[in-house]
């Protein structure tokens, strides 16, 4: 996510200070708002197939798939600091609630993609969203 700050003319430094390793604050920044349309769509399409497949063994089925996304975010945002004693880095506590590595790959994947082809258009342009 920061890259695509950084792609869009925000200083690196900037970046860094401001944002940190705050994944949520990094999500929902205004810079983000074409990375985070991208994604919901992906997140339709993931949550589409695995509904159609059985993917997952979550049950997305009654879930909007914008916000199984957002609590996602949200739940790598707290596995990555001292409120669940850094599970993310450390083994976690049994019991602790973490999002789907599949709906995060089949959604996250895609995205990456995406934004990859829209750079590599650019040949080291800036990016304007």
């Amino acid at each position: 996510m920061k890259h695509v700050m950084v792609m869009q003319g925000i200083e690196l430094e900037t970046v860094r200070k401001g944002y940190g390793h705050n994944i949520s604050k990094l999500w929902n920044a205004a810079e983000m708002s074409d990375l985070r349309e991208v994604a919901g769509r992906n997140a339709e399409s993931a949550i589409d197939k695995a509904k159609g497949k059985g993917c997952y063994t979550d049950d997305f089925s009654k879930l909007d798939p914008n916000n199984c996304l957002e609590k996602a975010i949200n739940d790598l945002r707290r596995l990555h600091t001292n409120e669940s004693d850094y599970a993310l880095r450390y083994v976690a506590q049994p019991g602790e609630s973490v999002p789907s590595p599949l709906f995060l790959l089949d959604t996250l994947q895609p995205t990456k993609n995406e934004f990859a082809r829209r750079y590599s258009r650019s040949k080291g342009q800036q990016y304007n969203g």
